[in-house]
């Protein structure tokens, strides 16, 4: 898919993600909703040097690192994210590609962000309080070798 240009802004309240290989139904991924997804982005760390005659410091590109990504959704009794998470406890990592696909107005994609071999390093289950009226709300963070966007 190739990004859809607009002249206006996409806002960010329509998206969609999908998780190949994690399933609850025999399907080859496991579409989910989601409240929230953070830390979508990547990072290169410059490395400085100075050769002997410079008087000033060079730049080079060093190496390219991507931050952990985090989903928070309601809990609505599907355990597909816990069995990925309880896999990776056991030693079992299951790595499995991500696309996060941003929406038009239409529920068309127009962007899709693709992380790349990605598997789960947190699961954290809802906050708990007696007197209050919240949802019930799960986190799984995943860390991943690869960002792209088509």
């Amino acid at each position: 898919m190739s990004p859809v240009v607009s002249d206006d802004p996409y806002l960010n309240r329509d998206f969609l993600v999908q998780i190949m290989g994690i399933t609850d139904d025999g399907s080859a991924g496991l579409q989910a909703s989601f409240a929230e997804v953070t830390g979508l982005g990547a990072r290169i760390t410059p490395v400085e040097y100075r050769a002997g005659g410079d008087l000033s410091v060079r730049k080079l590109p060093g190496r390219a690192t991507y931050p952990n990504v985090t989903f928070t959704r309601g809990i609505n009794g599907n355990l597909a994210f816990w069995e990925w998470m309880k896999s990776a406890l056991s030693g079992q990592v299951v790595r499995s590609d991500i696309s996060v696909d941003l929406l038009n107005d239409v529920a068309e994609p127009v962007l899709s962000f693709r992380l790349r071999r990605a598997w789960p390093v947190r699961f954290e289950g809802p906050r708990l309080n007696a007197t209050g009226n919240d949802v019930a709300v799960e986190v799984l963070e995943i860390c991943h070798e690869r960002l792209e966007l088509a």
